[in-house]
């Protein structure tokens, strides 16, 4: 008896279209028949959505990144890698351990994603499609000069930092992944960076 008296307020104040869903053949109930309020629709302001970033915007969060995740299938299974990585002339350089190298070997079709905060609610994610090659031996002298560059590039980023560990025996190969296809979004984030901490 109460719902049907609030209703009936409400319908008097023009209020009615919230209540208002449609039914399995299309017709609008607004809920005067059976009493019940019905859920709006779960819909957010226009900023929320996700826009499509350009293709040079893509490329630059690539460049000013170094960090990122490989993603690649193994063995029925998806896994993903988190790596350094250097960005240079449409190639992804990087460094690749012996398990990584025998992904490689078995499947050289990569995809790479970089994720750039751009305020505490907004963040730019990249997506990089593309297949993997040594950087040795490219063939061409253009290209083994071209890849030395993207390794050296790789060691300068490697070592800017405060203290340099104490050299070791590498057991990893750089390897470079090519840019054939690159998307992106700046999507809204709702948990915004910095916030209190969880327990």
């Amino acid at each position: 008896m109460r719902r049907a008296r609030f209703y009936e307020g409400e319908r008097r104040r023009g209020r009615t279209d919230r209540f208002a869903h449609r039914t399995r053949d299309g017709a609008v109930d607004d809920g005067a028949g059976d009493g019940f309020m019905t859920v709006a629709p779960n819909v957010g302001p226009s900023e929320f959505l996700d826009t499509p970033m350009k293709t040079a915007d893509c490329r630059a969060v690539l460049r000013r990144g170094c960090f990122g995740h490989l993603a690649f299938a193994w063995e029925r299974h998806v896994e993903a890698r988190p790596i350094r990585y250097a960005y240079r002339e449409d190639w992804v350089y990087f460094r690749a351990d012996l398990s990584l190298r025998k992904v490689i070997a078995a499947s050289p079709w990569l995809l790479l994603s970089v994720t750039e905060q751009q305020s505490p609610t907004r963040v730019s994610s990249v997506i990089v499609r593309g297949g993997c090659y040594e950087t040795e031996a490219t063939g061409t002298t253009l290209g083994n000069a071209a890849a030395l560059q993207g390794i050296m590039e790789l060691r300068d980023r490697a070592s800017a930092k405060p203290r340099r560990a104490p050299r070791v025996r590498r057991s990893s190969t750089v390897y470079r992944l090519h840019v054939d296809e690159v998307r992106g979004v700046t999507a809204f984030v709702p948990c915004p960076a910095g916030g209190e901490s969880r327990e």
